[in-house]
């Protein structure tokens, strides 16, 4: 287990445990849909998650194409949608402040959960990252209301 350290948080995580059991799944919730919201959050997933996020998510062992869950939430203005979503780590929160962690339109935050987590993490102690975004609509197709 390692100690890992994100702003006011601090985890035990197995990094190695987390990322076995990623390389177990063959893909993540948002790839499985075919609704327009679900295509418009896929086409920009690579440019969505913010540098400190992505580096984050490397140093637990989670990958960021494997989600448990994307969903739209609404449309904040036109041309701009709101998300979330989450996925896991093998671990536990040793230390949390109160309140997500907010970047620009991106907050993160930890709980103790594991809903939707994928059959891999079956045995395990997990920490859920939950994140909401704000993200451009890039589709052709009608937008979402």
């Amino acid at each position: 287990m390692a100690e890992i350290t994100y702003r006011e948080w601090m985890f035990d995580c197995d990094v190695e445990a987390t990322r076995r059991a990623y390389e177990t799944i063959s893909a993540g919730s948002v790839e499985a849909c075919e609704c327009s919201g679900c295509k418009n959050f896929l086409a920009q997933r690579d440019s969505i998650f913010p540098e400190e996020i992505r580096k984050l998510f490397d140093e637990l062992g989670v990958n960021y194409k494997r989600d448990a869950e994307i969903y739209h939430i609404a449309q904040l203005q036109p041309g701009l949608h709101q998300y979330g979503g989450w996925f896991h780590f093998v671990g536990n929160i040793l230390r949390q402040p109160l309140g997500p962690a907010s970047m620009d339109h991106f907050t993160v935050d930890f709980v103790p959960d594991r809903s939707l987590a994928a059959n891999a993490f079956e045995n395990y102690s997990l920490v859920q990252i939950e994140i909401t975004m704000e993200i451009p609509w890039v589709l052709t197709e009608e937008q979402l209301d």
